[in-house]
């Protein structure tokens, strides 16, 4: 089961960081933890919908 979990949220990561980049965000880091990027302030409102 822990397992699955994990995977899961890898995947969630990767869909959220391709959305991300999608919208013309910079990914700068993206591991197991987390993404970290920057956006500009005009895809802001976008992101967070």
């Amino acid at each position: 089961m822990a397992l699955t979990i994990r995977i899961n949220g890898q995947l969630m990561l990767l869909m959220l960081a391709e959305g991300l980049s999608e919208l013309g965000c910079r990914i700068i880091q993206s591991n197991t933890d987390g993404v970290f990027v920057l956006m500009k302030k005009s895809i802001r409102d976008k992101a967070h919908a």
